[in-house]
């Protein structure tokens, strides 16, 4: 077990309130905006939750058993991906221009995008850092978990060094994607034009 990991999720959750002090300290935004971009990723997660409960694995056994792997992984790929884009976009869309804060500025538009990878990163970072907490603390409570799922955790568990860095990096390119499409969101109310909300999606 490879105690290092710990830093992963740490790294995660630093990432998300340093991005948010930095450009509230650059910018001088309110924390609602950031707070309100928040709340939209979760409310954009809650459907995407729920369809890879009913919808995905039904999904994925179809498209394996008709088409085969390599085709089902690009047709399952495109599918998450366009999911993901129409939910995430899509909420975004309905809170900039349908709530009271239609008349945000662009510093308050890059508010909401951190503050909607910022939450991500933080929310996703907290449940991984308990978990590796509470098996560096109890190892003995993996032989608690089915067989393949223990060898899963102790397989992740027990990664390299180096791996304490991809989800740090995964989470700050993320957050850049999130304020990047929020722009194009915030583009596409502010000047009308439909495209920017195509591009972002």
């Amino acid at each position: 077990m490879n105690p290092l990991l710990i830093f992963a999720p740490l790294g995660m959750i630093f990432v998300g309130l340093l991005s948010i002090y930095l450009w509230r300290k650059r910018s001088r935004v309110g924390l609602k905006c950031f707070f309100f971009g928040g709340l939209v990723w979760f409310a954009a997660i809650i459907p995407k939750i729920v369809l890879d409960y009913l919808l995905t694995p039904n999904l994925s056994l179809w498209t394996m058993k008709v088409y085969g792997f390599p085709t089902a992984q690009f047709i399952l790929g495109a599918y998450v991906g366009l999911r993901t884009g129409l939910l995430e976009c899509g909420f975004a869309y309905l809170a900039l221009s349908k709530s009271r804060l239609q008349g945000f500025s662009l510093d308050e538009a890059t508010a909401f995008g951190i503050g909607f990878g910022s939450f991500e990163a933080i929310l996703l970072g907290f449940p991984a850092l308990i978990q590796i907490m509470v098996f560096i603390a109890n190892p003995s409570l993996l032989n608690l978990l089915p067989q393949t799922q223990r060898q899963m955790v102790e397989s992740q568990l027990n990664l390299h060094t180096w791996g304490v860095t991809a989800p740090i990096f995964d989470k700050i390119f993320t957050l850049f994607v999130h304020i990047f499409t929020t722009l194009l969101v915030f583009s596409s109310i502010i000047r009308r034009r439909p495209l920017d909300l195509l591009g972002a999606i």
